[in-house]
């Protein structure tokens, strides 16, 4: 079973931890979201990351790969028994995969990159903004 996408990626982490915790074994692939080259395309043909190969099998996105490793490999489940916690784990899932990304990148862009990949001023301002509370409730932003 291969993983492929970069580790700085909050979705190759989540599957690499459900890759983890089901205990199969695994080898990651480093490649970044928008390769362009025909092989990863034909795996990813958004050319998002992370990509599961698993045999002759594969699939993109980390919610359809989560899915799909706790119907293949249901030995060691992440997901709870029952409808409506299934339910609220997925939803909580969406929750991680949006609204938590969203704000996590624009701090790590802030913090980190700004300066590092980008050769700018941090803006604090917007670090601030998006690590209240309050903000979890509108996009980034936006007031």
């Amino acid at each position: 079973m291969k993983l492929i996408g970069v580790p700085l990626s909050p979705f190759v982490r989540k599957v690499a931890v459900v890759l983890t915790i089901k205990e199969l074994d695994f080898q990651r692939e480093d490649t970044m979201p928008g390769d362009t080259s025909p092989g990863f395309r034909k795996l990813s043909p958004l050319g998002k990351i992370p990509v599961l190969v698993d045999g002759d099998f594969s699939v993109a996105d980390s919610s359809a790969i989560c899915e799909y490793l706790e119907d293949k490999y249901p030995q060691h489940p992440v997901l709870p028994e029952g409808p409506e916690q299934r339910a609220r784990a997925r939803f909580l899932e969406e929750i991680g995969d949006t609204r938590l990304v969203e704000h996590a990148s624009i701090i790590f862009i802030e913090r980190f990159a700004a300066t590092a990949i980008f050769g700018r001023e941090p803006d604090l301002a917007r670090v601030h903004a998006v690590a209240e509370p309050a903000s979890f409730r509108r996009a980034p932003g936006r007031r």
